[in-house]
């Protein structure tokens, strides 16, 4: 049976670690420049310069997961160069600082979540599907209000939506820092506490999986 191991012998992907500076960097020149993303987008885009680079983040941490959080290593280096876009966006939109660091705080626990269904994963095939799969649920929830707000302005919101949690870690990272009401900031935790157990359930039937054997020949000895 495999021992818990932090993979200490992993080494962090340089051209993977470029790539995650790459994109925050774009996103923070887009909303200095006040380039407009979409039709109804308002013309002082640098005050969504959190919104616009935590998805950025969330998304993208997500889509590289395979390998910017393949070992501890590299997924401390992903976190700690987080924090400065994190509070140039928050300069940049004139933010509360209680915001900012809510920010950065969740973007640095969704890392590392990442890196624990990645180290949960028993192969290569599995960190490419569990990518594609955090990917999805991050990327669905936002796509889904964005094509509700964008093609029906008009149209108010339904009082059935689903709740932050619920929609992904994107969803509940612009809450967390966009809302002012307690309850709902802690209830946007909920989904990265989620999805740690059930990474920590999988890792569990996997042990038990890889145990059997093992218990089952010592039993016939």
């Amino acid at each position: 049976m495999a021992a818990f191991d932090l993979d200490t012998t992993s080494r962090p992907s340089s051209l993977c670690i470029f790539g995650w500076l790459t994109i925050q960097t774009g996103a923070l020149v887009l909303s200095a420049l006040r380039v407009r993303l979409w039709e109804h987008a308002p013309v002082a885009m640098e005050f969504l310069a959190m919104e616009t680079l935590l998805v950025v983040q969330i998304i993208g941490a997500a889509l590289l997961s395979p390998r910017l959080a393949d070992g501890w290593r590299s997924t401390a280096i992903a976190g700690a160069g987080a924090w400065p876009f994190v509070i140039l966006a928050g300069m940049l939109a004139a933010a509360p600082l209680g915001s900012i660091l809510e920010a950065g705080a969740f973007v640095s626990v969704w890392l590392g979540v990442l890196w624990f269904g990645q180290y949960c994963c028993g192969n290569e095939r599995q960190k490419w599907v569990l990518g594609a799969l955090a990917t999805t649920w991050a990327a669905a929830g936002p796509i889904l209000v964005f094509i509700h707000a964008e093609y029906r302005p008009d149209t108010p919101q339904p009082p059935t939506a689903i709740p932050p949690a619920v929609s992904g870690p994107l969803m509940s990272a612009i809450t967390l820092v966009s809302s002012t009401n307690s309850a709902e900031k802690w209830g946007c935790w909920v989904c990265l506490v989620a999805a740690a157990l059930a990474g920590g359930v999988i890792f569990a039937v996997q042990q038990i999986i890889l145990l059997r054997p093992f218990t089952n020949h010592q039993t016939s000895r």
